[in-house]
């Protein structure tokens, strides 16, 4: 073999290594972005997202049924087929996946897996409705102060007029 030959050989032989690296890079890429975007489908099934979306989903298309009465039922049934809740949570999976590395998924899925998770998740209506109470007697309280100062100040201006 020449020397060009064997130039011509390694240098064929070097393209096709770096191909086969390529594709093999690209395709655990791929596969690593798979099994991140299943993990963090599993962790809004966990984390109450899904079922929220289902709640959503049914009370858009309950909004619908009542707006468009004449509508036959097979419509609706055929339109849900098409939009679906899993839809709709892998529609927030970008959210987490711009957010969260696909360990920090995995960690988050076993918190919710614990007690402790599956307890916040219980407890969370009751203690975002404590909160929400809380806040409003706040805004109360805060807004009361504010109207007391506001007319404190508007009865001293009035007396150094």
């Amino acid at each position: 073999m020449t020397n060009i030959q064997s130039r011509f050989v390694a240098f064929t032989l070097s393209l096709f290594l770096l191909g086969a690296v390529a594709g093999l890079a690209q395709k655990n890429g791929t596969t690593a972005q798979d099994e991140k975007n299943k993990n963090i489908l599993r962790l809004l099934e966990l984390n109450g997202t899904t079922a929220f979306g289902e709640k959503v989903f049914a009370e858009i298309i309950g909004t619908l049924k009542k707006n468009y009465t004449s509508i036959p039922a097979a419509f609706w049934k055929d339109i849900t087929k098409d939009i679906s809740p899993l839809n709709m949570a892998i529609k927030a999976v970008p959210a987490y996946d711009k957010r969260f590395t696909n360990d920090e998924v995995k960690e988050l899925i076993k918190f919710f897996e614990t007690p402790t998770g599956k307890k916040y998740l219980a407890s969370n209506n009751e203690v975002g409705a404590d909160v929400k109470k809380l806040w409003q007697e706040w805004g109360e309280t805060f807004t009361n102060s504010v109207t007391d100062r506001l007319k404190e100040l508007a009865d001293r201006n009035k007396k150094k007029k």
